[in-house]
């Protein structure tokens, strides 16, 4: 089952002595994926870039288990569509950047709500905490005047040393 793929040049296409045609000619065997070339007119060069674009070509690996869709962690900047990603087995998937990977896409997009709810209600947590922060800083700094003031009338005109 050799597959012949011939790359002709404009020139007049020369002959061996026998007559028979010089033509380049690309031999690709799918049984054993070899590629051979056989040139004699065309650039070696143009050779190459089709033996190297048929090669890319053959290089696919099968697939069985298809598509996933893998879910990152939320940065507070990403949306949900950000946050899902389609991926295969083929592809690097970082653990570190990674909640988990789903065959399912409407359970990706489910665990990435739960996640962006998370981190909402985290960052309220975090805003409430730091207003409470400010709240009470502002008290202190009152409450410390306050004492500065009082240590201030003990120390009155009439304590002075």
């Amino acid at each position: 089952h050799a597959v012949n793929i011939r790359i002709q040049n404009t020139e007049e296409i020369k002959t061996d002595e026998l007559g028979k045609p010089l033509t380049d000619v690309i031999f690709f065997n799918p049984n054993n994926k070899s590629i051979n070339a056989v040139t004699s007119t065309v650039d070696e060069n143009l050779i190459n870039e089709v033996m190297t674009a048929m090669q890319e070509e053959l290089h696919t690996p099968l697939d069985e288990i298809g598509k996933l869709y893998q879910v990152k962690l939320a940065d507070g900047k990403m949306t949900k569509e950000e946050m899902v990603c389609e991926v295969t087995v083929f592809d690097e998937i970082i653990s570190e950047e990674t909640y988990g990977v789903f065959q399912n896409p409407s359970e990706a997009r489910r665990h990435a709500n739960e996640i962006l709810k998370e981190y909402e209600d985290k960052l309220e947590e975090v805003k409430a905490a730091m207003e409470e922060y400010r709240k009470n800083k502002a008290e202190n700094d009152k409450l410390k005047e306050e004492a500065k003031n009082k240590i201030n009338g003990i120390k009155g005109p009439h304590n002075k040393k």
